[in-house]
């Protein structure tokens, strides 16, 4: 069940949340990004990175902010992304999302108040070099927080052309146009 509202109104009151000069098209730092090939056109990314410094916050923080509203659904969903290039800690990764999940949640429901509740999460870590089995395993069993509820940190291949979608729910993926 969505908010009640446009996609273009949700996405615009998270946009006055977090400020139209952190908007960006590339979710990208070193060499590892973050194709966004099919996640809906519904979307605002953001370089969380410049966003968090600005309002002062010096801890770890992940690079992007993903907010999408969903098709036909009106739900919105939030996907901080961390991207790395090198060797990636389960702690020092978790640390960084969980950090960010808290600037955008304190940050966002003075703006979104009534539903802000509703938003789903899906945190990401995006890498480019292949990580051990065992690495992979130990992100399974940490999980982050937002609004009250727990999420793991999902993994996705830095150049997969899948990218982001793949581990999004179907309504946050592009329509099909045929």
């Amino acid at each position: 069940m969505g908010w009640g509202m446009k996609s273009s109104d949700l996405l615009a009151t998270v946009t006055e949340a977090i400020g139209t000069d952190h908007l960006c098209d590339r979710c990208k730092h070193r060499n590892c990004e973050a194709a966004l090939g099919d996640v809906t056109a519904h979307r605002k990314l953001f370089d969380a990175d410049a966003a968090m410094r600005k309002a002062g916050i010096t801890s770890k923080k992940c690079d992007c902010f993903l907010f999408l509203t969903g098709i036909p659904s009106q739900d919105l969903l939030f996907v901080p992304i961390e991207l790395k290039s090198g060797k990636a800690t389960v702690g020092g990764v978790v640390e960084q999302i969980q950090s960010s999940l808290d600037f955008v949640a304190a940050r966002c429901s003075r703006v979104a108040r009534n539903d802000w509740h509703k938003t789903k999460f899906v945190p990401m870590l995006v890498y480019r070099s292949s990580s051990s089995t065992r690495q992979f395993v130990q992100f399974r069993q940490h999980s982050v927080k937002f609004l009250g509820r727990e999420s793991i940190v999902h993994l996705v291949k830095s150049g997969d052309a899948r990218g982001l979608a793949s581990k999004l729910p179907d309504d946050f993926r592009r329509e099909d146009m045929s």
